[in-house]
């Protein structure tokens, strides 16, 4: 709806996206500690600036779009047609940056815990098994490459994935979002 409310949150949006996130969030653990609730805290709060933004941006196109102007001049008002109009559109942008994003989620993980920030053990994690792996590549090749194997094929899933959706979803609603 615009106002200092968006101006301010946009701001913060600007100065999260400024710093690089995967250091921001191996800052955060360092500070935090390692486990797995810090470990999603870190990876949510150097995570969220893009959604918004998107959707933001999405939010502006839609709210000029004639559907929507349409449903504003019947009398509609600001929720209802937020509810049954605006957020279907959106939902659609919002699986396809989540599972585009879950791919990088997956490769932070990994990365912090081959540093040794990740979960703690036991709790499985494809990273430290990457960190064991290294110590035996001579003698045990297959402990550093069925983990990395398995890293490469989830991305690799959450992209086709993504890619997949945002096929779907440009051609239900390609016209709305792309004018």
């Amino acid at each position: 709806s615009g106002g200092w409310v968006d101006a301010l949150i946009m701001r913060l949006v600007d100065v999260t996206l400024a710093m690089p996130g995967l250091l921001l969030a191996l800052a955060l653990i360092a500070f935090l500690g390692g486990g797995a609730g810090h470990l999603v805290l870190a990876l949510a709060l150097t995570g969220w600036a893009p959604y918004a933004r998107l959707i933001r941006g999405v939010t502006l196109r839609l709210r000029e779009a004639e559907f929507v102007l349409a449903a504003r001049a019947l009398g509609g008002s600001r929720g209802w047609v937020l509810r049954v109009h605006v957020l279907p559109h959106l939902a659609g942008v919002w699986m396809v940056q989540a599972s585009l994003a879950t791919a990088g989620l997956v490769l932070a993980e990994a990365g912090l815990s081959f540093l040794g920030l990740g979960v703690p053990p036991p709790t499985p994690s494809w990273g430290r098994m990457l960190t064991f792996g290294i110590y035996h590549l001579m003698d045990a090749p297959h402990l550093s490459l069925f983990p990395g194997l398995g890293i490469t094929l989830l991305v690799l899933a959450f992209t086709l994935l993504g890619e997949n959706l945002e096929t779907y979803w440009n051609r239900r609603l390609g016209p709305v979002l792309n004018p």
